[in-house]
């Protein structure tokens, strides 16, 4: 991974951070308490590049919260920040934080999401064994919860496998891993109308026969 986000980057590496993005920024718990609302609106509104100011403000959103959702996705901004600025150092003591806190997770989906994100950032930054074990873990979850959180986990995991395979030069398993993540995402039930998922699809059908190049 490189540090600025330039044409030149390779295709899978785009996707990943479009798939890390898409995972780590769900919508966060609004709180009733004044200064969490705060601090939330100012880290929404820092510019995506300051990823020192980013971790600032996460940091203290963090301390103050007892949720371990609001502490992921807050997590999600920092580890995103840091990837484009390719600050491997911040990228990994913040994903090891994600990754603890995800194992504390009850709800299955968004624990299976945390694997899945953990797994996409260990093979941006090419600890490709690493990121088997979590897609692996993230795959096993996404197989045990209903039928319409699992279509969509497959998706994503499916999008994974591929950008794993395509990091380890498999470009048959990645072709074969892109085209059932296509295809599982546009038969998703609210595909024509959730702007996320047409985003999604839009930035991994792009580039999507290169992988073969």
């Amino acid at each position: 991974m490189i540090g600025t986000y330039h044409h030149h980057v390779p295709m899978y590496i785009h996707k990943i951070f479009i798939l890390v993005f898409f995972c780590l920024t769900q919508s966060i718990v609004c709180y009733s308490q004044v200064n969490i609302d705060s601090l939330q609106n100012v880290l929404n509104q820092i510019d995506k590049n300051n990823a020192d100011s980013i971790a600032k403000v996460g940091n203290l959103i963090i301390k103050n919260t007892d949720s371990d959702l609001v502490k992921y996705n807050t997590l999600g901004y920092i580890i995103h920040a840091y990837s484009f600025k390719n600050e491997k150092q911040k990228v990994l003591l913040y994903l090891n934080q994600a990754k603890d806190i995800a194992e504390q997770m009850e709800n299955p989906v968004y624990k299976a999401k945390a694997y899945l994100t953990v797994s996409s950032l260990y093979t941006s930054i090419g600890l490709t064994q690493q990121s088997h074990v979590y897609l692996k873990k993230s795959n096993s979850l996404a197989e045990k919860v209903s039928k319409s959180n699992q279509d969509e986990l497959k998706a994503f995991v499916f999008m994974e496998a591929a950008n794993l395979a395509y990091s380890e030069k498999k470009t048959d398993s990645a072709n074969f891993y892109y085209q059932k993540s296509l295809s599982q995402i546009s038969l998703l039930e609210d595909f024509e109308t959730n702007k996320e998922l047409k985003y999604f699809y839009k930035y991994a059908l792009y580039g999507y026969p290169k992988s073969a190049v």
